[in-house]
This record gives C-alpha cells, sequence and structure tokens, in this order.
C-alpha cells in the first residue's frame, strides 16, 4: 500500500531500528504468532458459518 507518507515510514523505521535486535525478534515472533492464530480462528468460522449456512439450505436444526 502507498497511502502512507515518506516521513511517517521514516519516523516508523526510525522507532524500529531504535530498539534492539532482540526485542525485534520478539515483537516479530510475537505479532507473527498472533496473525497466524487471527488467521486459523476466522477459518474455523468460515467454516462453522458455512456448516450452518448449509443446514439452513436444507432446512436442519
Amino acid at each position: 500500500m502507498n497511502d502512507t507518507p515518506q516521513h511517517i515510514k521514516e519516523r516508523q523505521l526510525k522507532i524500529w531500528m531504535s530498539k534492539k535486535p532482540e526485542e525485534r525478534l520478539l515483537l516479530f515472533l510475537q505479532q507473527n504468532e498472533e496473525m497466524w492464530m487471527a488467521i486459523r480462528d476466522a477459518k474455523i468460522k468460515m467454516k462453522k458459518s458455512a456448516i450452518k449456512h448449509d443446514r439452513t439450505k436444507l432446512n436442519l436444526p
């Protein structure tokens, strides 16, 4: 996406690089795990919704 102004990108990079490498790695790992858990939860909800929709279509309880 290109909706973030360049000066904001530079400031974000400066803040990120000011952190210790260990802190950056830890943040990356935590955020990565959170992202995968959110994707997993969304897939589960989509499957449940699809099953519920199919039951409704077939007039099942």
